[in-house]
């Protein structure tokens, strides 16, 4: 912690960047929405200025995100203001009375206290609150962070835009010569688990593997789960086996002709295996 606090340097002063983001060691810009607040581009933490180059005021209600266009950020321009809690449940204003022996932070220590106790909960925005990508759009989008990420690892990485059903991705390294068969699955739930069908069950080879991607929000970078095909065959036709077998709620027999599958990897055991590639 006294190395986060080092990096803030803002005692009881403002430099233009998130306050609660730097308190977690990230520096994170604040730009204009269009109440006029700075508001914080990751945790909707807002500022605001009732009393410009002299005082700024941490509200204790997040932004939702509406900025303005072309919006400035508070960054980008000489900060010096000194830091204040918002005392009231009226915004403060240019005409506000403003206890400044009162609502100035002395300490980095009442800064991180305001905003555990008086500033709403943190609901950073994910896929699902912002704009529920349609089932297509999902896929294509994890094709994409499974193509970056392999680039990353040193791959030369060939997206086949649906022209294979059950490749999704060509990879290979010019350092062994090994050229890798990848299908992608994605979720943008945030869970560890994957719809498949019964094809699943078949799809397997020495060279072929899965890549499983989970979105955890927009902030977030996803998880990846990178698993043999042989090792996903075995375990959905296992686990479907055992589903069969296995009585409803009610008593009733499970349909052994159910096409759907799942993979599940909730203990993480396969998360960021990237080197199982090789």
């Amino acid at each position: 912690m006294n190395q986060q606090k080092e990096k803030l340097k803002l005692d009881t002063y403002w430099n233009g960047y998130c306050p609660e983001c730097l308190l977690k060691g990230e520096r994170v810009g604040m730009k204009l929405n269009s109440y006029d607040f700075f508001e914080c581009e990751k945790s909707a933490l807002q500022i605001v200025l009732p009393f410009p180059n002299f005082f700024a005021s941490i509200l204790k209600f997040r932004g939702k995100g509406e900025w303005r266009t072309n919006s400035d950020y508070a960054h980008e321009s000489p900060r010096n203001e000194l830091l204040c809690k918002q005392i009231s449940d009226k915004v403060p204003t240019l005409d506000s009375e403003l206890n400044i022996d009162y609502a100035q932070f002395k300490n980095t220590d009442e800064i991180e206290n305001y905003i555990d106790s008086e500033i709403e909960s943190q609901n950073i925005p994910i896929v699902d609150e912002i704009e529920r990508l349609s089932k297509g759009i999902t896929g294509i989008a994890g094709e994409y962070f499974v193509a970056a990420e392999l680039s990353m690892q040193g791959f030369m990485a060939s997206i086949t835009l649906r022209n294979n059903d059950s490749i999704d991705i060509h990879a290979s390294k010019l350092s062994n010569n090994k050229i890798f068969a990848i299908q992608v699955k994605t979720n943008q739930t945030g869970e560890r688990s994957w719809p498949l069908n019964e094809k699943a069950e078949n799809l397997k080879a020495e060279n072929l593997f899965y890549v499983f991607v989970s979105f955890k929000g927009l902030y977030k970078r996803p998880e990846y789960f990178i698993v043999p095909s042989t090792i996903v065959a075995d375990t959905v036709k296992n686990e479907f086996a055992a589903w069969v077998g296995t009585p409803g709620k009610k008593g009733q027999a499970r349909n052994k002709n159910n096409p759907m599958r799942k993979f599940n990897d909730k203990e993480g055991r396969y998360k960021e295996k990237w080197k199982l590639l090789s």
